[in-house]
């Protein structure tokens, strides 16, 4: 308790609070979740689960954004990458159902289906991996800030070499791997009580299907499932609050499909979780449902995962010098 005194104390006298003090990486507008429990056990085939392989092991602490990325927020990347590289055609692969650019004289005109500002964004994978660069470089003006970084967009198709699988070293945000999502949505370290881990069926902190329905309905826990086909379906992310993974996270059924790392072949990357247009909830919202996509084909969103941000030097520097503080306290009362 001495040591987090000295350091709030320490901290309030230069104006700085901890969080502001501890934070190295910016949120870039999001929300995000710390998925803890390194080293945690996969999920194995069993009786009951199907599975090719064991998933959902991963042996480190990582953040997850608590939504997907809204069309707004893909948006303000796309206007800045067209600007940056205007020589980047932009094929149907960038634009989602809900984002369209307009040719007018003297340059283009960019909008949203009005409403649809908060609905998650959908496009192909080469956008969302470009997509993790810009923020790794921290929104930056410049190609490089949308070609290196996270990834290498030089070894993306039709490149005639071997395309980037996973994220490089460094990077600061990217895209899940299936263990990471899987992890963050269906893994729990007290699911059968305090120390008792395992995974969850479904992403929403339950072995039991979510509810399908629109947002507020009494009881509906996904915009997936079968209901009012008539409906629209565009809500915005986040509109099922009280639904949510272990690790608080949202939308892990519903919304949108979500691109991972890793691909089967040349041309298909693999996606998780379930969009508004799915149904079956019993079935396809399941830990061991996984399925793959074209590369680009704009029907699947992003949901960031980054680094945990370490506490700053100046931090460490304040605990020590506490803790040190405190000792020499104790051996001065002792003489």
């Amino acid at each position: 308790m001495r040591k987090v005194c000295g350091l709030t104390i320490g901290l309030a006298m230069m104006g700085v609070s901890a969080e502001v003090a501890a934070q190295r990486l910016p949120d870039h507008g999001m929300e995000w979740r710390t998925v803890g429990s390194p080293g945690n056990a996969p999920l194995v085939d069993r009786p009951g689960i199907f599975l090719e392989g064991p998933i959902g092991a991963v042996d480190y602490e990582f953040r997850m954004a608590r939504t997907e990325v809204t069309n707004a927020q893909y948006l303000e990347f796309l206007v800045a990458l067209t600007s940056a590289v205007p020589s980047l055609p932009v094929t149907s692969e960038a634009l989602g159902p809900d984002i369209y650019r307009v040719t007018r004289p003297g340059g283009y005109e960019w909008g949203i289906d009005p409403g649809e500002e908060q609905v998650g964004a959908r496009m192909g994978f080469n956008y969302a991996a470009m997509y993790c660069n810009w923020l790794h470089n921290d929104k930056g003006t410049e190609p490089s800030a949308f070609l290196t970084g996270a990834y290498d967009a030089s070894t993306f198709y039709p490149n005639a070499g071997p395309q980037q699988m996973v994220h490089s070293p460094g990077a600061r945000f990217w895209l899940p791997s299936r263990d990471e999502w899987t992890k963050a949505m269906y893994f729990d370290p007290n699911k059968d009580g305090p120390g008792r881990a395992g995974y969850w069926l479904y992403p929403i902190t339950s072995d039991v299907p979510p509810v399908g329905g629109p947002p507020g309905t009494p009881g509906a826990q996904t915009s997936a499932g079968d209901y009012d086909p008539e409906d629209f379906r565009e809500y915005p992310v986040g509109s099922y609050p009280s639904t949510q993974s272990p690790w608080g996270i949202l939308d892990g059924s519903g919304g949108a499909k979500e691109w991972c790392e890793g691909f089967v072949s040349d041309t298909f990357r693999e996606i998780r979780g379930t969009s508004v247009t799915s149904d079956l909830l019993e079935w396809s919202d399941r830990v061991d449902q996984e399925a793959w996509l074209e590369f680009r084909t704009p029907a699947a969103g992003i949901r960031i995962v980054g680094i945990v941000p370490a506490p700053s030097s100046f931090i460490v520097m304040l605990v020590v010098s506490s803790a040190a503080m405190g000792q020499r306290r104790r051996i001065s009362g002792r003489s």
